[in-house]
């Protein structure tokens, strides 16, 4: 009788352990779903309000906003400090002093979801379409 008592504690411990487990996983894969949105929606924000043609910088606007607060629930304190300089600098990737304080926002970004690095000259070309910012 003992032993079939504690067989039935011993599954029912570890079907509530298991379900604790799926729910923190359930709720980290969120979070990093919601991280990644932000970071792509502060990307393309700020690319299409970089660019020349006026015409969806309205909708932009509305995109950075959302995004930024966003940043600021799920970005780390390093990354909200980057994209303030960016800010400063007036956030504005036609310009080298543009592309100098981006780079280390992306680069920043995606070392929170991918853990290789990328040589700082392949980022810049991709980002930029040139090797060097000077």
């Amino acid at each position: 009788m003992n032993q079939a008592l504690i067989a039935i504690a011993g599954i029912v411990l570890g079907a509530f352990l298991q379900s604790m487990l799926q729910l923190r996983r359930e709720r980290v894969s969120q979070k990093q779903t919601l991280k990644i949105k932000a970071y792509t929606d502060y990307l393309q924000a700020a690319a299409t309000l970089s660019n020349k043609d006026t015409s969806k910088h309205i909708e932009a606007r509305t995109l950075l906003t959302d995004a930024r607060l966003r940043l600021l629930i799920y970005g780390s304190s390093k990354l909200v400090e980057h994209i303030a300089i960016f800010d400063r600098t007036g956030a504005n990737l036609q310009t080298i002093e543009g592309m100098r304080t981006f780079l280390p926002v992306i680069t920043l970004m995606r070392d929170d979801n991918i853990k290789d690095k990328i040589k700082r000259e392949d980022m810049i070309r991709v980002l930029f379409g040139r090797d060097t910012l000077v």
